[in-house]
């Protein structure tokens, strides 16, 4: 992919939370050769990792990219309103409660992948890279 440049010291594992965000973010931001952009695996991360770029005088995104995934209801009020991937929720609620509703009627059930669309909420919290 053009542009794409990663490091496993860019990667961090942490549970889904802010606090977490934030601490994961302070990690990668310490590295000498930092990341430009930030994809996180949730919204809650994403919003941690925001503060946790602010907290060190950083402009998101001016300095630093940030993405989450999920698009909670607060990520289009957040400043800067945050890019995610948005997620089918009615969709994947639907669809688990059908697989439910087999099991418990003892059912057969077909295994197989439920691919469900999502689609990318572009907003204020990534730019391209400073040269």
């Amino acid at each position: 992919m053009r542009g794409w440049n990663t490091t496993r010291r860019w990667s961090s594992r942490a549970i889904s939370s802010i606090v977490s965000g934030i601490a994961a973010t302070n990690q990668l931001l310490a590295l000498p050769d930092r990341p430009t952009a930030v994809f996180a695996s949730n919204d809650e991360m994403a919003i941690g990792t925001v503060r946790a770029a602010r907290d060190q005088r950083l402009s998101v995104p001016g300095d630093l990219s940030v993405m989450g995934f999920d698009d909670i209801r607060f990520a289009a009020f957040m400043d800067p309103p945050l890019t995610t991937v948005s997620q089918p929720g009615g969709e994947i609620g639907r669809t688990a409660m059908e697989i439910l509703l087999k099991i418990i009627g003892d059912e057969p059930i077909e295994r197989r992948r439920h691919l469900l669309p999502t689609h990318l909420e572009l907003r204020g919290s990534t730019a391209a890279p400073k040269s």
